[in-house]
């Protein structure tokens, strides 16, 4: 496995993307990785036993903390990596077989089409989704990015209001903070290079107008 190949794996981005950006992206992912080790360790090791509620019922307390909880947020964290990793896996295997294999026809029509610069403009574009998807997706099943330490339950089979109040809410909300902030910054890595990627593409049409004057460039 090349050097290119593993950049790739790690960042998501081929060698066509700025230096600064992968270096990011990488160092990211890395620090990502490294958070859910120690998320699964310690804050999340017991996530349903860390829910306490003051009643007596234990299917009461379950039915709680699957309201309060409908997927964990360190589930929904590991699903994240899990498709940044597929994608990145697909890109460099992709880019790859057309550096070492005779391209197959379709290839050979992307490759007419597209030209590498916006192959390369679609799989930033397609990062930049997977991460901006999970973002709104955590505000969506959570209500925001802070979850509050103390809920009020009422849901069936509780007889009566029940209270319950997660544990640790200060870390988790700190974890959670952290991860979702680090997918910020990989949108906006991404959307920096997709401007970059943008305005190389423009420049290059244009340069091949100039030459070509007569010819559509496609």
């Amino acid at each position: 496995m090349d050097v290119e190949t593993i950049i790739c794996l790690f960042s998501g981005l081929r060698m066509q993307a700025t230096r600064l950006g992968t270096t990011c992206l990488a160092l990211l992912f890395f620090t990502r990785l490294g958070l859910l080790v120690v998320g699964a360790k310690t804050l999340y090791k017991n996530e349903e036993g860390d829910f306490v509620c003051n009643s007596s019922l234990q299917s009461c307390s379950s039915a709680c903390f699957n309201t309060y909880s409908p997927i964990s947020p360190f589930n929904l964290f590991t699903l994240q990596v899990v498709v940044l990793f597929t994608h990145a896996l697909t890109v460099a295997s992709y880019f790859q077989h057309n550096s070492q294999a005779k391209a197959t026809w379709l290839q050979s029509r992307l490759r007419s089409r597209l030209g590498l610069d916006k192959q390369h403009f679609l799989s930033i574009l397609a990062k930049a989704m997977i991460e901006g998807i999970f973002i709104i997706t955590f505000y969506k099943i959570y209500d925001g990015f802070q979850r509050p330490a103390t809920v009020q339950c009422t849901t069936i089979p509780c007889e009566n209001l029940v209270t319950c109040t997660v544990q640790k809410a200060r870390e988790k909300n700190g974890f959670n903070l952290c991860m979702n902030t680090m997918s910020v910054a990989c949108l906006f890595v991404c959307l920096n290079e997709l401007y970059l990627t943008g305005l190389k593409i423009c420049s290059k049409s244009s340069a091949l107008e100039k030459m070509h004057p007569t010819k559509a460039y496609i």
